[in-house]
């Protein structure tokens, strides 16, 4: 739970967002056309900051614990997702 399959569509991010993400624990693997587990985002905070639902991925670095139960994603190719295709 908290967790959403990515629909099969092609998904593209900026340069910069590759960049930004550097090596990433996953191997990147939200923008593989398959689709990829992810955090569910509930709402964007900043260009650089969302709200996700259950940000639990254990070891991932760009998970932030934000108060008792909130979670925050950092990570530069997620945040494009959503603010991209809403994912």
């Amino acid at each position: 739970m908290g967790r959403v399959m990515i629909k099969k569509v092609e998904k593209t991010v900026s340069e910069t967002a590759h960049a930004s993400c550097g090596k990433c624990w996953r191997d990147k693997a939200c923008l593989k056309e398959d689709g990829a587990p992810m955090c569910r985002a509930l709402r964007l905070i900043t260009n650089d900051y969302t709200f996700v639902q259950d940000g639990r991925f254990p070891g991932c670095p760009n998970h932030i614990t934000f108060g008792a139960d909130s979670h925050v994603c950092c990570c530069s190719i997620r945040n494009e997702l959503y603010r991209k295709y809403e994912l």
